[in-house]
């Protein structure tokens, strides 16, 4: 804050402010001095000069706060869309991967394949890595048919290191298999094309 002051002084020569009187009045800032006597216009004058000069500070410091609590209301904003945009997403994944799960137990090619990038990529356990989305189709599917049993995937994180890319980490369990119960970790990359989440890779790890 900067108080406009009009300090009065004497004409009097021998009763001139010393230095230090002076400098302490700078140190104030917004002082005006007046030599006694003084005409009534030129006091007043000086004193509605001050008034609008802390009229303007007032308007600054209002357009401040007005301007401060606009920008509070926009980032909080922008949070709560990051937030309500943030949770769609993840509904989106766990959606994918039910459809993943569920297309394979129905043995549905095209379903499967729908759900993958072009470039789409799997490591299973066993070592065998399925290239390309033709080949991950064919190996998923004659995978379910060999082992049976009912397979879940449940999702414990997802994570989002950009805009457009997730990694979800899941439980993936076959239960009442042909070779008995298996449980294991399945990690997925997820890429969204065309505001649609894609699998773009899944590495599946012994044990769970």
């Amino acid at each position: 804050s900067d108080v406009p002051l009009v300090v009065l002084t004497s004409a009097d020569r021998t009763a001139e402010p010393s230095a230090l009187t002076v400098k302490s009045l700078e140190g104030i800032g917004n002082v005006t001095l007046l030599e006694r006597p003084v005409r009534i216009m030129t006091l007043f004058s000086t004193i509605r000069s001050g008034l609008r000069a802390r009229r303007r500070q007032y308007e600054v410091r209002d357009y401040l706060v007005e301007r401060a609590r606009i920008e509070r209301q926009l980032h909080e904003r922008a949070q709560e869309m990051e937030t309500a945009s943030r949770a769609k997403d993840e509904a989106a994944i766990r959606t994918l991967v039910k459809e993943y799960v569920g297309a394979r137990e129905r043995g549905d090619p095209a379903a499967v394949g729908a759900l993958f990038t072009s470039d789409a990529d799997q490591l299973v356990s066993s070592g065998e890595w399925r290239r390309g989305r033709d080949a991950l189709v064919k190996g998923t599917l004659a995978s379910s048919q060999r082992t049976g049993g009912n397979r879940t995937i449940t999702l414990e994180t997802i994570r989002f290191p950009s805009k457009d890319v997730a990694i979800a980490d899941g439980r993936y369990e076959i239960i009442g298999g042909a070779g008995g119960d298996r449980r294991m970790w399945s990690p997925f990359v997820m890429t969204r094309e065309a505001e649609a989440w894609r699998i773009a890779a899944i590495r599946n790890m012994l044990p769970a």
